[in-house]
Formats: C-alpha cells, sequence, structure tokens
C-alpha cells in the first residue's frame, strides 16, 4: 500500500532530496470543478507521484497548475475566465520555475487536457517532453454537463450563459467552457469566433497574402504545429462510458464531420480533416509513432490510482521497467445522479 505524504502548500513541492537523482518533472493541470490541491483529486494524484518516484529510489519535482493566487481563484477561473490570458499568466510564471528549464512532463485532467495542451503550443521558451491527457476535449464539446456539488452555483451559471449563445461577445470571453465549445452545425460561427479552441486547432481559415496580418498568422499556426511535432509523445486516455464530455471520441481528437450529429458518422483523429491536413501536426506525430491512444473502462474522471500506475507512471514518468506494487485509491468524480454527501464533495465536471 502507498503511504501518502502531506500536501505541503498551494502549488508547492515536497522537499526533494538531494541524494536522489531526479526525474523528468511533472506539471499537471486539473478540470472544471476542480483546483489545484484538493486533496482526494490533485493532491492525491501528486502524492502519488512523488512516492512512486521515491519508490523507485528518486525524487521527482511535481507542479500543479493554479490559476490566480489561492485555490478558490483557481476554481472560479476554472468556470469564468479568458483561457488565452490564463496561458499567458501560467507561461510566464512556469518558465521562471528553474525546476522546468530542461522540460517536464505535461499531464492534463479533463478540460485541463486542452488547456495544458494550449499553454504548450503557445508558450516559447517552455520545453514540454511529453503530454498526457485524461478524458481532454482536444476537438471540443457539444453540450454541458450536469451540475452537482459545492461548485453547483458556478456550474449553473455557466450553464446559463452558455444557453444565450457560446459565441456571442459577453459568453466566448468569459466562459471557460464556451471557449472550447465546438458545435459540428455552427461551423462558421465556431471558426469567427472560438476565442482558444479552434486557434490552437490552427481550424480557423488560414490568412492570405503578405500583410504583417497575414505574416504573424502563418507563423503563429506553424508554431502551435512545431510545438506539438517536437513532443516525443502524446498520450490520449479516452473514458469508455464518458457521458461529460460529447463526443467521447474528443479525447481522442474524434469529432463529428461538420454539418452532422449521427453517431454513425463520427470520425476518429485519422478521419478527420484537420489530421488530413496536418493541422498542428498529428499526422506526422502519428507517422513517428508519437500518438498513443488508451481507453479506461469507465465514466468521465473515474480512475484509480492503480490505472494511473499502470498505464501513465510505469511506462512514461518512471525508470524504464519500473514494475511498482498495486496503488491503492479512487480519483472518482460522480456526475450524475443522486450521491452520498462524501460523493458529493468530490464532484467534478468537465
Amino acid at each position: 500500500m502507498l503511504k501518502y505524504l502531506p500536501l505541503l502548500g498551494a502549488t508547492s513541492v515536497v522537499a526533494t532530496d538531494a541524494k536522489l537523482p531526479a526525474l523528468q518533472p511533472v506539471v499537471m493541470w486539473h478540470g472544471m470543478g476542480d483546483n489545484c490541491c484538493l486533496p482526494f483529486s490533485m493532491g492525491m494524484v501528486k502524492r502519488v507521484i512523488e512516492e512512486a518516484a521515491k519508490n523507485t529510489g528518486h525524487s521527482i519535482y511535481v507542479h500543479s497548475v493554479e490559476v490566480g493566487p489561492n485555490p478558490a481563484v483557481d476554481e472560479f477561473e476554472g468556470f469564468f475566465g479568458y483561457v488565452p490570458s490564463q496561458l499567458s499568466a501560467q507561461c510566464e510564471k512556469l518558465k521562471k520555475i528553474p525546476e522546468l528549464a530542461d522540460g517536464f512532463t505535461a499531464i492534463g485532467f479533463s478540460q485541463g487536457g486542452p488547456l495544458i495542451r494550449g499553454l504548450i503550443q503557445t508558450c516559447d521558451g517552455l520545453k514540454a517532453k511529453q503530454l498526457i491527457t485524461f478524458g481532454g476535449p482536444h476537438n471540443g464539446v457539444m453540450n454541458i454537463p450536469g451540475c452537482l456539488g459545492p461548485n453547483a452555483s458556478y456550474c449553473q451559471m455557466m450553464a446559463e450563459m452558455l444557453a444565450k449563445g457560446a459565441y456571442l461577445p459577453g459568453v466566448r470571453d468569459v466562459s471557460v467552457q464556451a471557449q472550447y465549445f465546438r458545435s459540428p452545425l455552427q461551423k462558421d460561427a465556431y471558426e469567427a469566433n472560438n476565442v482558444f479552441l479552434a486557434d490552437i486547432n490552427n481550424e480557423r481559415p488560414a490568412m492570405v497574402g503578405d500583410s504583417v496580418e497575414a505574416v504573424a498568422d502563418r507563423g503563429r499556426r506553424q508554431s502551435h504545429a512545431d510545438k506539438m511535432v517536437a513532443l516525443d509523445r502524446f498520450v490520449m486516455i479516452k473514458f469508455t462510458q464518458d457521458s461529460v464530455v460529447v463526443p467521447k471520441e474528443s479525447a481522442h481528437f474524434g469529432s463529428f464531420p461538420w454539418g452532422s450529429i449521427d453517431r454513425s458518422e463520427l470520425q476518429r483523429a485519422n478521419e478527420t480533416d484537420a489530421y488530413r491536413a496536418d493541422l498542428i501536426g498529428l499526422q506526422t506525430m502519428d507517422k513517428a509513432g508519437k500518438l498513443i491512444f488508451k481507453d479506461c473502462p469507465g465514466e468521465h474522471m473515474q480512475f484509480s490510482m492503480d490505472y494511473l500506475r499502470k498505464e501513465v507512471l510505469e511506462p512514461y514518468v518512471l525508470p524504464s521497467g519500473t514494475k511498482l506494487a498495486p496503488i491503492e485509491g479512487e480519483f472518482r468524480m460522480p456526475i450524475h445522479g443522486k450521491t452520498s454527501s462524501s460523493e458529493v464533495e468530490q464532484t467534478m465536471y468537465i
């Protein structure tokens, strides 16, 4: 059984032992309704990674992204905020952390998946080596989850905003969820008005000509793709019974074709126009063996620490060939239906 270490504060890490060789650092970004440090979600994952590294005779630096000055603001900013500004602020913050200077493994949970990917693609000077995402809506979502738990009021406010129109001014710049809302029936509105996902996915029509704006646009698009291709690997984990990220295949970069919501027409990543056009380098990465698709049985963000051990830590974070004993603990965030009071306190959404 894993022995957990106490949390030391917001985004602090367990003090590294100078006598132990250090593994490649980890940077994590949480999902909606969560924050950097809750002991049953991000705090648990952080402790598991740190203790697993120690069990192999190594130390590891783990940074959990905190948007804002404290965990309460961080949670609020997971619902309301301008994502490009959040990415810019985190870019400057992470570049000042000396432990990350030589590269790190990025792990995104739920909406933290596209957020940390956006950070990698837009932050010059940040050296991500691997990207691993759990249930990340990389091709957006086309609906809104139900709202339960202690942050239900934030969630309901977000849902009311999206109901007015995800691409409208005053919604698209404020609701984080609107910024990765991708309706297959509203292609033109999405490309013209989405302020985040359409940008990092290079889905906006490219500017033509030799104007300063057009040259900058081509440079930005190329940089988005180059930073993805530079990764050693991109691991995407989909939850097989996911009812929160719709379509669930978005976690594998799948999507409905434009103009359709017929599940019989749902496209896998390599069937999408974006893949075929290699808009952000996915085809290039795939041909190089850098894309890894995994399934996790169960509902959205419901996985065990032992799944984390077997499918993420041993193959990608810990020294090659590491085999640890099973780890107890569940990252289980009930979404729908009536739950016990203890479960409701652990509710997570996107």
